[in-house]
């Protein structure tokens, strides 16, 4: 069970340092940073305004660990989804590949030719719009960075 436990750790590890890991550091180390937030205070006689910063809430304190939290839980339950839905549906584990380069080979020529794009839209444009809005908890954006960069692992472990 330990062998097991310390390949597990080598392997995320290496996989962390893996070249095409990089991209992803600097959202997840500065996705917590906000700029400081001062509330000035005026005075009616003419005085010197002071500037005084507040502290940041809990909830920007913890946004950055949403944001691991959110990366590691999909960076690991997708390939394990991934895999059990091949071996259920007895396909190839070539197929998810097979469907990406099918994507992408639509992606980009839906990019090349307009009116193909608007036939790869259609169906997504009834989805609702959601509105992102500033300060949410990162969890989301941790999601979505692992199932991002999921192809990354495979060829590292």
């Amino acid at each position: 069970m330990f062998t097991l436990v310390l390949i597990g750790f080598l392997g995320g590890l290496i996989t962390g340092i893996s070249p095409c890991i990089l991209p992803v550091l600097p959202v997840i180390f500065f996705s917590g940073t906000q700029t400081a937030r001062s509330d000035s205070v005026a005075d009616a006689g003419g005085g010197v305004a002071t500037a005084v910063k507040t502290k940041p809430s809990l909830s920007e304190t913890l946004r950055p660990y949403r944001v691991i939290a959110g990366l590691v839980l999909s960076f690991s339950l997708v390939p394990l989804l991934g895999t059990a839905l091949l071996s259920l549906l007895h396909l190839p584990q070539d197929a998810i590949r097979w469907a990406g380069l099918i994507a992408l080979t639509a992606i980009g020529l839906g990019l090349i030719f307009p009116r193909f794009e608007e036939i790869l839209e259609k169906p997504f444009a009834r989805i609702p719009q959601l509105q992102m809005s500033q300060g949410k908890s990162g969890f989301g954006l941790g999601l979505a960075l692992g199932v991002l960069y999921v192809p990354c692992a495979g060829p590292v472990l």
